[in-house]
């Protein structure tokens, strides 16, 4: 029985993601649909807009059996760290067959040779160089591979892909591999469709638009609309400003340096703009450069409040834990019982009981929907907030 994985953040989940979910259903027929999914922080250098258990129920109602959660620490990374910790965490249920992800070529064949090509020895240094110079990962590539393959490293989506196909290459998971091209909206435009880009609903979201008024499915504004009911949507992010502040302002420039995304001297950077910024975007801003992307500043940002290290990043997946069960779920789950090379949390209570390790990685996660839900009038309680479960 096949069962394809799809990693994603769903931030929050619209069209364009109903329309991956139901073009697996098309490609892979009677296939079951496995999501690994960002929690309260996500790969852009953001906390989430809306929250987590919201966005996994959004993907169990329009076509997702099962939500897990992908570690914070993956989450917040950059795109190779960000792939290999969706693909690790899908490897590990011991159900998936299949790895789905949008695409702007479709081209499952290209995006391999693109995979091949950036696992090269050497590419890496190469690319880092050119890019401390200045040059877009774009013209970076453009110039240490193949025209064919630069093409497609210089699209987002194609790239996440990349790194997908390598990361499950490179950890030996034997997924087939299904390129869903993607329709709408390109990723980060403004472009009114019915498959807009998730940074447009954001933007839509920012300026007051009512929740009525998103392009979003009809039942994805309902659960929104009691989200906003029980004072859990939307995140006003301007309420972590002053906190993110002083967490980064108390902290030196080693500190700073030794974050995740804060080496090669962004660290300084950091901690000269945080002296004077009032926010966390005057922040952001100010430290970006050619050097360094808006989006890794802001990883590094989020990474600091966190209390994020390096070696969080390097650990491996302790537990798989469960976010949304869908029309297939439980099924799933009695499969994982038997299957899975880690523990399946569904009640995260129960995680006081697996170990150090999984208890430590637990209270991660929980730090970081702690720090998010002060964005929030609801508070967070990472050990008694259990998945949803769609009715029969």
């Amino acid at each position: 029985m096949s069962v394809t994985g799809v990693i994603a953040e769903f931030d929050p989940f619209h069209g364009g993601h109903l329309h991956l979910i139901s073009e697996v259903r098309r490609l892979v027929p009677g296939t079951d649909v496995v999501c690994a999914m960002s929690g309260s922080f996500t790969q852009r250098g953001a906390p989430s807009c809306a929250d987590k258990l919201a966005r996994a129920r959004a993907a169990a109602e329009n076509g997702a059996d099962l939500v897990l959660e992908l570690p914070v620490a993956r989450a917040l990374a950059p795109a190779p760290l960000f792939a290999a910790g969706g693909v690790e965490a899908l490897s590990a249920s011991g159900v998936v067959t299949h790895l789905a992800f949008g695409s702007e070529c479709g081209d499952g064949a290209l995006l391999e040779r693109a995979a091949k090509e950036s696992a090269e020895e050497g590419f890496s240094e190469r690319l880092k160089a050119l890019m401390a110079c200045g040059k877009s990962y774009a013209a970076a590539a453009a110039e240490v591979c193949s025209p064919e393959s630069a093409a497609v490293l210089g699209n987002p989506n194609d790239l996440l892909a990349a790194e997908y196909i390598r990361a499950a290459e490179k950890m030996k998971s034997g997924f087939e591999f299904v390129p869903v091209k993607r329709v709408g909206a390109a990723h980060g435009s403004d472009e009114l469709s019915e498959y807009p880009s998730a940074s447009h609903v954001r933007k839509l979201l920012a300026e007051g638009r009512e929740i009525g008024g998103l392009p979003l499915p009809e039942n994805v504004k309902n659960i929104l609309k009691e989200e906003a009911s029980s004072g859990r949507f939307p995140l006003d992010s301007a309420k972590l400003d002053a906190a993110v502040l002083a967490v980064i302002r108390r902290m030196s420039r080693e500190d700073l340096e030794k974050i995740p995304d804060g080496g090669e001297g962004l660290g300084n950077r950091i901690y000269a703009a945080a002296a004077w910024a009032k926010t966390v975007n005057e922040l952001c801003f100010a430290a970006k450069c050619r050097r360094y992307t808006l989006a890794r500043v802001r990883r590094a940002v989020w990474q600091a409040f966190i209390g994020l290290t390096r070696g969080d990043q390097r650990r491996g997946i302790s537990h798989l834990r469960v976010l949304a069960v869908g029309k297939n779920g439980r099924e799933l789950l009695r499969r994982m019982e038997k299957t899975a090379s880690v523990p399946v949390v569904t009640k995260p209570a129960a995680l006081n009981s697996l170990g150090e390790e999984c208890r430590a990685a637990a209270e991660l996660e929980a730090r970081a929907d702690s720090l998010r839900s002060l964005g929030l009038s609801a508070r967070d309680d990472y050990f008694r907030r259990s998945p949803f479960v769609l009715k029969p």
